[in-house]
C-alpha cells in the first residue's frame, strides 16, 4: 500500500516553526559559551569603518586647502570605487575637482561597507585584529595631518604618509583574509576560514543556522544541523502528523496511525548543497515490530517497522533504523533484526550495510507497551544476539558520503509499519547534519 498521505511541505513548515520556537529562543542558550551570530557586533565594525574613511575624507580636504595649486600630474578619468590604484593617481592630482573626486570615492565606499549584508562570524579575535589595523592607519594619516597644518614645506611626503595609509586601508577592505572570511555561506565557510571556531548559531544567509564545528562523524567539522528534534526537552512538540507518545518521564513522536503505511516529516536545505550526511536517530519499540519480515523491498513503500531516512524524489536512500521483535528469542530467526544471531531476514539491496537494527524487548512474549528502558539505535544495551549488531563504531551516529555531486533535496524522516499490527517505533530525539 501506498503512504499515509500527508502534506510534507506543510509539515516541515510547521516542523521548522516548531524548531525555531525551540532553538530560536536566545534565552535557551549561554551567549558567553556559544557563539551566537548577530547584526551588533558587524554593526560595531561597519561603524568603525565608516567613521576611518570619513576621518580620509577630512583629511583630504585639509590637505587639499594646505597644498593649494601646487602643480602636480593630472588624471584623466575618477577612480573606481575600492580601486587603490586609481585613488594613488587621484591623490597626485593638481585641482580640487580631482580632491573632489576622490572624496566622493570614498564616499562611495563608506556607503557600500555600510551597505554588506551582515554574513559575519561573530569572531571577537578576528573583528579586534581588522579594527587595530585601521587604528593604526587612521593614528598615521593623523600624524600627518598634524605636519601641513605646521607647515607646507613638507606637503608632499605629507600626502605621501596619507596615500600610504589609504592604500593600506583599502587592502584591509578588500583584499584582508580575515574580512572575507565573514561573507559566509555555509557552516563550512566558517569552519575553513576560522577552524577553531565553536559549535553554535552562526547568523549565515540572513538566518540563524547551528553550525557544528566538531569531528562529527570522523569527518572534521564545518557541519550545518538540517534537523533537530529532542523530546527530552519539556518544550519540545512533535511535528504536525506524528502522534504523541508519554511514558513515566519518557515523550516520543511515532506514527499517527497503527495501519500499514508511514508517517514523515522533511527538511529543506536554504541555500545550501550537500555530499555528506551525519545524524543520528534515538527511538523506541511500541509493540510487536518484526523488523523486515514482510519487506516488499520497495523504497517508496512501508518496507520496515521503523525508520526510513532518504533525500529526494524519488527517494534515495541514506539510512534505514530497523526494529525487531525480540532481544533474547530466536524464534526461527523470522522476526528479529537481519544483523542478530540466527535471523533469516535479508535486507533489500537499496539499503546494503547502512542500517542500524536493534530490539528494545526483553521478554519472550509480546506487549502492547512502548520499551523505554533500551532505547533503539543508541550502541546501548544490545543483547547477546545482538552483538552483531552494535559492532559499528560510530553509533548511534550515522553517515553517508555520496561522493562528488552537490544535493539540494530535502531530507525526508518517516516512521513506517508493514502490518496491521499494534507497532511502531516512535523517535525521542534526532538529529541531522549536512555539508
Amino acid at each position: 500500500m501506498a503512504d499515509s498521505n500527508q502534506d510534507y511541505a506543510a509539515e516541515n513548515k510547521n516542523f521548522e516553526e516548531m524548531e525555531i520556537d525551540y532553538d530560536g529562543n536566545p534565552q535557551e542558550f549561554d551567549v558567553q559559551r556559544k557563539i551566537h551570530i548577530a547584526s551588533a557586533p558587524y554593526e560595531k565594525f561597519q561603524c568603525f569603518i565608516v567613521v576611518g574613511l570619513l576621518v580620509i575624507i577630512l583629511a583630504l580636504n585639509l590637505v587639499l586647502v594646505a597644498i593649494g595649486s601646487a602643480n602636480l600630474n593630472q588624471v584623466s578619468d575618477p577612480p573606481p570605487a575600492c580601486d587603490s590604484n586609481a585613488i594613488t593617481g587621484a591623490l597626485m592630482s593638481s585641482n580640487s575637482d580631482q580632491f573632489s573626486g576622490l572624496s566622493q570615492t570614498l564616499q562611495d565606499l563608506s556607503d557600500q561597507i555600510s551597505n554588506q549584508s551582515a554574513y559575519t562570524v561573530n569572531n571577537s579575535e578576528a573583528l579586534n585584529d581588522i579594527m587595530e589595523s585601521t587604528s593604526q592607519q587612521l593614528k598615521s594619516i593623523i600624524g600627518s595631518l598634524t605636519t601641513i597644518e605646521g607647515t607646507t614645506t613638507e606637503t608632499a611626503g605629507s600626502v605621501n604618509d596619507i596615500l600610504i595609509g589609504v592604500n593600506q586601508i583599502l587592502n584591509i577592505t578588500n583584499a584582508s583574509q580575515l574580512l572575507n572570511t565573514l561573507q559566509t555561506l555555509s557552516c563550512l565557510d566558517v569552519y575553513n576560514a576560522q577552524p577553531n571556531s565553536p559549535s553554535g548559531y552562526y547568523h549565515i544567509n540572513s538566518e540563524n543556522v547551528y553550525c557544528n564545528m566538531d569531528n562529527l562523524c570522523g569527518q572534521g567539522g564545518g557541519w550545518t544541523r538540517l534537523a533537530y528534534l529532542n523530546m527530552a526537552d519539556g518544550t519540545s512538540n512533535c511535528p504536525t502528523g506524528f502522534k504523541y507518545y508519554q511514558t513515566g518521564g519518557v515523550r516520543a513522536c511515532g506514527r499517527q496511525s497503527n495501519q500499514i503505511g508511514c508517517t514523515g516529516t522533511s527538511f529543506t536545505p536554504t541555500h545550501l548543497s550537500y555530499s555528506k550526511v551525519c545524524g543520528k536517530v534515538i527511538g523506541y519499540q511500541y509493540g510487536s515490530t518484526e523488523g523486515l519480515l514482510g519487506s516488499n523491498g520497495n523504497i517508496n513503500s512501508h518496507y520496515l517497522d521503523g525508520i526510513s531516512i532518504t533525500y529526494g524524489s524519488p527517494r534515495n536512500h541514506i539510512w534505514t533504523l530497523i526494529s525487531g521483535l525480540r532481544q533474547n528469542n530466536i524464534d526461527g530467526g523470522f522476526y528479529n533484526c537481519p544483523c542478530s544471531q540466527g535471523s533469516v531476514q535479508t535486507v533489500p539491496g537499496f539499503i546494503g550495510d547502512n542500517y542500524y537494527c536493534e530490539s528494545g524487548n526483553p521478554h519472550f512474549g509480546i506487549f502492547n507497551q512502548l520499551f523505554t528502558d533500551d532505547p533503539l539505535w543508541d550502541g546501548e544495551g544490545c543483547s547477546t544476539l545482538e552483538t552483531n549488531c552494535c559492532t559499528n563504531k560510530t553509533l548511534p551516529w550515522f553517515y553517508r558520503d555520496f561522493g562528488n555531486v552537490s544535493i539540494t533535496d530535502p531530507i525526508e524522516l518517516r516512521i513506517c509499519g508493514n502490518q496491521n499490527d499494534l507497532e511502531d517505533s516512535p523517535v525521542g530525539l534526532y538529529e541531522i547534519y549536512v555539508k
